[in-house]
């Protein structure tokens, strides 16, 4: 990586700080690894790749963030003029070049970030046969959320299949200075007012520490369970919702609160709900870090029927959301709790555009963890 001069020290935006606490205290963790793989069928020439990298680099300001130490809090820079050597990994002579690919990105992928003074991404480009290429994505969540990613492996794929035809590009700085703007502005304080009546009291606490002596000082460990819908089912959601003027997220909402309140014997949820926070036409083509957490608390007990309780929901929800930009940082600073104290669980409901190809050759992305 080359990189000549850098911009003026911006302080981190809402989203980006609340991300940063929580970092810190896990230097040593990958906790906000986020990225995947896209699997590429068809020949890539890996020149090329890397002009295409640095076009995309070049063009989106996010992507050369530099994370600063300060004096009590960080700073960002926008590093200019930097250009990256692409990291190609050739395994295609190897027996078992798709199990040994996979294996080295899960490997590659929990490498913790150095978060000070460098790049906060990762592109290697891995061959696995002639037709078959994996190009790897890590990034710190400090620099870029799902729908950012998206993005950029769509302006990947364009610089690639033609460098000449770039779509118009977005500087993540407008949002830095548009979120300075709303922390001063009487939206602010409002919000404030809102959360603060909201929270006078706090949830109990939703999970039972069971496992918490045997991790005691340590990180408990993460794993991922997924769970499919079939398609007709879904579908059978989707029309539920439509019929009572709810969407599916409300349906799915009052699924968890109905699981949650019967199997932990309790009349409420706590959970935290992940916003695109993208408010502008320009915000969402824009590459970057947007997300914020906006914390539910629905307290509706258990004598509603499950059309009640989710039109109950999107009622609550529309009262929230007029204040979903507040940072979850400075809820947590008014009731000197932790953010896991307020809520326990999240939810994140997105979908993202990966669709894609490179020169006609077709591209699936898949999702790693960091744990």
């Amino acid at each position: 990586m080359t990189s000549n001069k850098t911009n003026n020290h911006h302080p981190l935006s809402s989203p980006q700080l609340d991300f940063w606490f929580d970092q810190i205290l896990h230097p040593d963790v990958p906790l906000y690894n986020i990225g995947g793989y896209v699997r590429i069928e068809g020949t890539i020439d890996p020149a090329l790749f890397e002009k295409a990298l640095n076009q995309v680099i070049a063009e989106n300001d996010a992507l050369r963030i530099i994370i600063h130490a300060g004096e009590s809090l960080p700073t960002q820079t926008f590093a200019e003029n930097v250009h990256i050597n692409l990291d190609f990994q050739d395994f295609s002579a190897q027996e078992n070049a798709h199990k040994l690919t996979v294996k080295w990105m899960e490997q590659e992928f929990v490498k913790p970030f150095q978060l000070y003074d460098g790049l906060l991404f990762q592109f290697p480009l891995c061959k696995v046969s002639d037709n078959c290429y994996y190009w790897l994505m890590k990034y710190h969540h400090l620099i870029v959320d799902g729908w950012g990613i998206s993005l950029i492996v769509q302006r990947v794929a364009a610089a690639y299949n033609a460098l000449a035809t770039e779509p118009k590009n977005y500087a993540y700085q407008d949002f830095i200075q548009n979120d300075q703007t709303y922390l001063e502005s009487e939206k602010f304080v409002k919000a404030k007012h809102y959360w603060q009546e909201k929270y006078r009291e706090v949830p109990e606490p939703l999970m039972v520490r069971r496992y918490a002596a045997q991790f005691q000082g340590k990180t408990i460990p993460s794993q991922r369970s997924i769970l499919c819908l079939k398609r007709p089912l879904y579908n059978q959601l989707i029309e539920f919702a439509k019929e009572n003027k709810v969407s599916t997220f409300h349906v799915i909402l009052g699924a968890l609160y109905c699981y949650f309140v019967r199997t932990c014997h309790r009349e409420d949820l706590s959970i935290g709900l992940f916003t695109l926070n993208r408010n502008s036409a320009a915000f969402k083509k824009t590459i970057g870090m947007f997300t914020s957490a906006s914390p539910a608390w629905f307290r509706f007990g258990t004598d509603l029927n499950f059309v009640e309780l989710v039109q109950s929901i999107s009622k609550e929800l529309q009262k929230d959301y007029r204040h979903q930009r507040f940072p979850i940082g400075e809820i947590n600073r008014q009731t000197g709790l932790h953010k896991n104290q307020i809520f326990e669980l999240t939810l994140s409901y997105a979908k993202h555009d990966f669709d894609t190809h490179f020169n006609g050759n077709p591209a699936r992305t898949f999702h790693l963890t960091n744990g």
